[in-house]
């Protein structure tokens, strides 16, 4: 393959696998990879002790299986027994009670009417909601009308599924009403602001979404049980004064408790493989609470960075052998994971290491298609002549006999050989005798280049195949 052609083929096989890498980057399968590789940097974050402290000002109650199994009740929660906590934690001096329970359904009036006026009374609490969607709609799920107090505004508990509660949207567009996540609704409620004015003093972008900076598996955020609260001595007041208190449900059967972790991924203790939506929402509120959340590369940074690997691995393995490759190849994969994890745990930044991946990958798949097709041809090609040899002479006449047989159409074979051309190896020796079989041979490829191919039988023996051609024309 001559210089200038391999050159162009190099760069646009590079060009056209880096962008079907980039789409492949997209695709559900990777998706699931990255979120497996999501995991990764959450657990090796928690293990260098770089996680992030749970903040002081939130304190969780939870309805766990102790407060289900005092009441032998699971769901529907009885209202009157919720309405009891919510009293109770508001009198311990709590400044802001988050319930993320769902309240868009009627139970008994004696319990609702009970719930309803707790809530007006303590006028402290914020009540969730959810978004939920109707094809690609979205429609709110909002509490029944009578719950509501003066601190209600729409909100979603929902956070992003397709991540398995890794990230949230900073808003949600709902019948052209701009509509914030619940631990954004709290944050902003507990801070005395209001939602967009606190979004502003946070400089978040309303279109975006960040990740959960989650403290830690399950169990680092821990909560007071729900039970205490029926009992005559309460928790100490210290622990709720001033706080931030939401109130969730925490007991194995509480629907929310599909809900997936960063730490998802243990497959020896299964204990840890879930947390319920009480603790994801808490996660996400100290987040909000503590400014700490981890945002996405910008896509500029994340494509220049693709490229650059791209390239990287371009120009490496063009110098180097293929066994080499599957060292290089794992040092690099190596190499854009530690990248992944630094600015995951030093800059509260995550880049797809899919994305990465395989756009490093596409770099060392140019170079290996470009020489398996040097390799063909090589293999194609006769040395002393760089006509065609004669393997590849049968190859490409046995394909345009059958296309000549299929289509009626002629087709030209003229075999000659160089007259003499022994008793001229013998008098000027055999490599006068190659230059001038060289010689006749690049006439000949000259001659029939655009209209078939020449080759060499054997010996001075040389072949000419002119598809779609009469003998009379040829």
């Amino acid at each position: 393959m001559k210089k200038k052609l391999r050159r162009i083929l190099e760069i646009f096989l590079l060009i056209a696998i880096f962008f079907i890498g980039l789409s492949l980057s997209v695709t559900p399968f990777v998706d699931d990879i990255e979120r497996s590789l999501i995991d990764w940097r959450y657990r090796t974050t928690y293990l260098l002790g770089k996680s992030p402290v749970v903040s002081q000002d939130i304190v969780l109650v939870l309805i766990d299986e102790k407060t289900v199994c005092q009441l032998e009740t699971i769901c529907p929660f009885p209202r009157e027994v919720l309405s009891n906590i919510i009293a109770a934690v508001n009198d311990l001096g709590a400044k802001t009670i988050a319930l993320d329970i769902l309240l868009d359904f009627e139970t008994n009036q004696t319990s609702d009417s009970i719930l309803a006026a707790t809530i007006r009374e303590a006028g402290n609490v914020i009540i969730s909601s959810m978004v939920e969607y109707e094809g690609n709609k979205p429609v709110l799920r909002e509490p029944l009308p009578f719950f509501t107090n003066n601190l209600w505004q729409p909100n979603f508990t929902n956070l992003s599924k397709a991540t398995y509660q890794k990230r949230f949207a900073i808003s949600e567009l709902v019948d052209g009403e701009t509509v914030f996540p619940f631990p954004i609704v709290v944050s902003a409620s507990f801070m005395n602001m209001d939602p967009m004015e606190f979004i502003s003093e946070q400089n978040f972008d309303i279109r975006d979404f960040i990740y959960i900076n989650y403290a830690g598996p399950s169990e680092v955020i821990k909560g007071f049980s729900a039970s205490l609260f029926l009992l005559e001595n309460k928790p100490p007041r210290s622990f709720f004064e001033n706080k931030l208190v939401i109130i969730g449900a925490e007991h194995k059967d509480a629907r929310d408790y599909y809900f997936m972790t960063p730490y998802s991924r243990n497959f020896l203790n299964s204990d840890i493989s879930y947390m319920t939506g009480v603790k994801i929402i808490a996660n996400a509120t100290n987040t909000i609470l503590k400014d700490n959340p981890i945002k996405p590369a910008s896509s500029l940074f994340t494509f220049i960075t693709a490229i650059i690997l791209a390239i990287i691995a371009f120009l490496v393995f063009r110098k180097i052998k293929l066994y080499w490759g599957v060292i290089v190849f794992l040092f690099g994969i190596l190499i854009i994971n530690l990248l992944s994890l630094y600015l995951f745990v030093q800059q509260d930044l995550i880049v797809s290491i899919s994305m990465l991946s395989i756009s490093f990958t596409s770099g060392i798949i140019s170079v290996i298609i470009v020489r398996f097709i040097d390799t063909r041809t090589k293999a194609m090609i006769d040395k002393n002549t760089n006509l065609y040899n004669r393997g590849y002479l049968w190859e490409y006449l046995t394909l345009h006999h059958r296309k000549a047989l299929k289509r009626g159409t002629a087709l030209t074979v003229i075999m000659f050989d160089i007259d003499f051309f022994k008793k001229f190896n013998d008098t000027y020796g055999h490599d006068i005798g190659d230059v001038v079989l060289r010689e006749v041979s690049s006439i000949m490829k000259d001659e029939v280049s655009k209209r078939g191919i020449a080759a060499r039988y054997g010996g001075e023996e040389l072949t000419v195949v002119l598809p779609g051609s009469t003998p009379g024309i040829a």
